[in-house]
């Protein structure tokens, strides 16, 4: 039902069942549901709900699921907590990250103009893709090569 919401573009709704279902109901949450209640944290824009979501997803152990990873890196490297993204990145090391992760905390980097994270963080992919390679490409044309 909550990705249901997220995927008609109603992240406030999501948010609001999941809060309901917590109150009215015995269900628990299974190991997506964080993965969809960051994204429509993600894409609202709502740091005060992410850092709460992320609290629960640490007390629950979610954390340890690759969707829910990817989720948290992706919530606080597009919500420009690139230092955030970073701890992630070392709490969770290469192996739950997936190359769309990676991207992400890469573009982020070199919208901020940080040349030198970027690429460290590129170099880390061990299979850069086609979008990893254009974004440092563009890059270095961008801003020169240092």
């Amino acid at each position: 039902m909550i990705d249901g919401y997220n995927q008609h573009g109603s992240h406030v709704e999501s948010l609001e069942m999941f809060s309901k279902l917590l109150r009215e109901s015995q269900l628990k949450p299974d190991r997506y549901t964080p993965a969809s209640l960051l994204f429509s944290c993600t894409n609202l824009e709502e740091l005060k709900f992410e850092k709460q979501i992320h609290a629960n997803i640490i007390k629950s152990e979610y954390n340890t699921f690759w969707s829910v990873g990817n989720a948290l890196f992706y919530m606080y490297s597009k919500g420009g907590s690139v230092k955030i993204a970073k701890k992630l990145l070392e709490q969770f090391g290469t192996s739950i990250l997936n190359v769309i992760a990676f991207t992400t905390l890469l573009d982020n980097y070199i919208e901020l103009g940080n040349q030198n994270p970027a690429r460290q963080v590129f170099d880390l992919l061990k299979d850069p893709n086609v979008v990893s390679w254009r974004a440092m490409v563009v890059d270095y044309v961008q801003n020169g090569m240092n």
